[in-house]
């Protein structure tokens, strides 16, 4: 039993030995080919990679594009093809590459060069020619108004930089465009928008353009372009009172401004009368006939407003008086006179037609001798015809209304006698009125053919004149004594509100109520104002028991 063990047992090992003995030489194959592949993979993917790494390392060093980080410097937007090591240069460098790209017409990268010279080295040598280059890529963009904005930076900043009058020449250019009718371009502030090149047209505003020229009178009020501004300031205002969304204050605006010019510069030319004739000379001209330009057209409805007209004419006379030598404007101001008087006649004559159409005759009278004033000395061509016809037209219904007058005189006088006889005061002086009104200063034989009419007339004259005193005194005592009948009718209501309140004993109302009627009836003759001597009798106690209650009312209670 011993041997057989022995046998199974050797046999039990020799077997597990041919076992293990292929397993090992499995796993070394598999471990051999987990090696080759590895072999190849470092042999071919590798180096691909690598190069495919520094292609795009070299790519990315050439054009670094996208929103990036810069220590010391924040984020910046790199637009693709900018040279992504631009941050790393010199200013001078930086200018230079500006300066180029500003030549080549490449203005974003002119912007982003010169912008990152003014932010880093905002005092150093190079910011001034970086803010002109800025002025310069915003205005090719035709983003003017930030153009116009950085120039101001510029000649703030800079005062004695090389190119400042160019610069001051560019902004008064802006400016112009603008007044010209250029809408604006709102530009937005975030970088990659702007480099986008996105933006939103704004249509032109006048009082805006007037806020870019004062900018530049500010700047320097004596230049040679600050008379010129200053004009355009007035014309820019004058534009944004008309049209749809015009404001009429911005005539007002657009007044001040001339004035201010004639004021400023033209004093300058009073105070040196034999210097040579200037620029500025003729554009003081400009402003002070523009003055009269401006009020002339506020009075296009000369019959609503007659005071803008009058006001018109005035500043035209002014121009006049002060510019006798420039004689094309003066004769222009004269014509422009002319329409202004013609315009002041046609207000004058549509509010005589009203005063007609009411029977005022005397106002009628009075507005058809301002048409025949107005017309009289009008001799500009544009006008005259109009005028003539105006003048002989209010001439002839001025002499046919005094025939109106003197038979409204007659009625008057009529209505007056018997409102009189009706003891109706009010109504007999307002006649009386009428008919002094409408013969004051009335040649009467000159109108009134028969002698005996005549005659009548100088009665009725005189009869109103007596009369308008006497009835005015009647009146005044009417007036009187309708105002103390109204205080009776009071004073008997809060008399005999007070009895009612008294007997509910409601002391506070009823102490009110007597003290009400005791005023009322205080001073009062009742002997004047009733008939009956039993009314009046009535009244005394009525008098002296609120007298007496409103006392013991008020009197404090025990």
């Amino acid at each position: 039993m011993c041997l057989s063990h022995s046998g199974e047992a050797s046999r039990t090992n020799f077997s597990r030995g041919r076992l293990d003995a292929s397993g090992g030489l499995r796993y070394r194959r598999s471990a051999m080919k987990r090696f080759a592949i590895a072999v190849l993979l470092f042999a071919f993917v590798v180096p691909g990679w690598t190069l495919d790494q520094a292609r795009q390392q070299k790519l990315d060093k050439e054009s670094e594009h996208g929103l990036k980080y810069f220590p010391g410097v924040g984020w910046r937007y790199i637009r693709p093809g900018m040279q992504g090591d631009l941050m790393e240069k010199s200013p001078r460098e930086k200018l230079k590459i500006a300066q180029e790209a500003y030549e080549k017409k490449d203005y974003d990268l002119a912007l982003f060069a010169s912008q990152l010279i003014v932010e880093d080295r905002p005092d150093g040598e190079s910011a001034p020619h970086a803010h002109y280059l800025i002025a310069l890529a915003l205005e090719a963009k035709k983003f003017d108004e930030d153009a116009f904005r950085e120039y101001q930076k510029l000649l703030d900043r800079f005062p004695t930089f090389e190119k400042r009058d160019e610069a001051a020449k560019r902004q008064l250019a802006i400016a112009d465009r603008h007044l010209g009718g250029q809408w604006y371009r709102w530009r937005p502030q975030t970088p990659w928008l702007q480099f986008g090149g996105l933006y939103l047209p704004m249509r032109d505003s006048m009082d805006g353009t007037a806020k870019l020229y004062e900018q530049i009178v500010t700047n320097a009020p004596y230049a040679d372009n600050a008379v010129e501004a200053q004009l355009k300031i007035g014309r820019a205002y004058e534009k944004g009172a008309t049209g749809w969304f015009g404001d009429a204050e911005n005539f007002n605006q657009a007044i001040r401004a001339y004035e201010k010019l004639a004021d400023r510069y033209g004093k300058i030319r009073f105070d040196n009368a034999g210097a040579a004739p200037r620029r500025s000379d003729d554009l003081v001209a400009q402003a002070r006939f523009s003055i009269g330009g401006a009020y002339q057209k506020q009075a296009s409805g000369g019959e609503y407003d007659q005071s803008l007209a009058g006001k018109a004419i005035e500043s035209y006379e002014v121009f006049k008086a002060l510019h006798a030598t420039d004689t094309a404007r003066t004769k222009q101001a004269q014509e422009q006179i002319d329409q202004m008087r013609l315009e002041q006649a046609r207000g004058a004559r549509v509010t005589a037609e009203f005063y007609e159409k009411q029977q005022k005759w005397v106002a009628a009278q009075v507005y058809h001798s301002r048409v025949a004033e107005f017309t009289r000395a009008l001799s500009s061509d544009a006008v005259l015809r109009e005028a003539q016809a105006m003048n002989a037209a209010a001439r002839t219904r001025v002499d046919e209304l005094n025939t109106r007058r003197i038979e409204a005189a007659r009625v008057a006088h009529v209505a007056a006698r018997q409102a009189e006889a009706k003891r109706n005061t009010s109504e007999a002086l307002r006649q009386y009125r009428e008919v002094a009104l409408n013969l004051q200063a009335l040649p009467i034989e000159k109108w009134v053919k028969d002698p005996a009419a005549v005659k009548e007339f100088e009665q009725i004259r005189e009869t109103a004149a007596t009369k308008l005193g006497e009835v005015e005194s009647l009146a005044a005592k009417d007036r009187m004594r309708t105002a103390e009948l109204q205080r009776l009718r009071l004073a008997r209501e809060a008399f005999a509100a007070a009895q009612k309140a008294e007997k509910k004993r409601r002391g506070g109302e009823a102490l009110s109520k007597y003290a009400e009627a005791d005023a009322a009836l205080r001073n009062l003759d009742f002997a004047k104002l009733v008939s009956a001597a039993k009314e009046a009798k009535e009244l005394e106690r009525i008098r002296e028991i609120a007298r007496a209650k409103a006392a013991a009312l008020d009197q404090p209670q025990k």
